[in-house]
């Protein structure tokens, strides 16, 4: 019997679920929807952030969600076609908007404006997701299996905590240095990891809970 399950739970594991399916398919459209978010800058209560912190918290989110349930390969694998799909979809504006449009279309420049500078936000995402992704991953993974630390929130913390760190200096830095000032630079890095950290704290419950229905979902015991 106990053999039994221990197969299933190793095919579970080795073949990709209609639960991972949604899940990987989720972290990749944020990582798109976050690159052109951040074509806008916003200010809430004084601080000056990109609106891709909207949405991209919730793809650190769900890499944790891919490191406790699935293992550290997969969620590297899933974060690799995140790139994949990303660099698809930058190159897939970067011709529309070469494309020839009539007179009458005026909104060329907008359009530019909005997702021209994609492809360096693309390079700037890539680098800044090599670092702070797989480190938050690879924490996750660390201190769960090479600690006597078994608290999840002290995972999902500490990795955020570090990982949107690097992800935030890297991704700031090569997307916007030379197009804002060094002080502005400096204090959309502050504000944005603060935010991106605070957003994670605050929604540590329900990476819980998600956690734990993913896992009854899938057959896996809680450990």
């Amino acid at each position: 019997m106990k053999i039994a399950k221990k197969k299933k739970r190793k095919i579970i594991n080795e073949k990709n679920s209609e639960t991972f399916l949604v899940i990987s398919t989720l972290f990749i459209i944020c990582t798109i929807l976050s690159n052109v978010l951040c074509s806008k800058i916003i200010s809430i209560f004084g601080m000056t952030c990109t609106a891709g912190i909207l949405i991209f918290p919730i793809s650190y989110i769900i890499g944790d969600v891919l490191t406790e349930v699935y293992g550290y390969k997969k969620a590297q694998r899933t974060i690799f076609y995140g790139f994949a799909f990303n660099l698809f979809a930058t190159l897939i504006f970067l011709v529309a908007i070469k494309l020839p449009y009539p007179s009458f279309w005026e909104n060329q420049e907008a359009f530019s404006i909005i997702l021209g500078n994609t492809f360096r936000v693309y390079i700037a995402s890539v680098l800044g997701y090599l670092i702070g992704g797989f480190s938050n991953s690879f924490i996750m993974h660390y201190i769960k299996n090479n600690t006597k630390i078994k608290f999840l929130w002290f995972r999902t913390i500490i990795s955020t905590i570090i990982g949107e760190g690097l992800d935030t200096v890297i991704f700031l830095t090569i997307s916007f240095f030379g197009i804002y000032s060094n002080n502005q630079l400096l204090l959309m890095i502050l504000y944005q990891w603060l935010f991106k950290t605070l957003y994670e704290t605050i929604f540590t419950p329900l990476t819980y809970l998600t956690i734990n229905k993913i896992r009854k979902l899938e057959g896996i015991k809680n450990e």
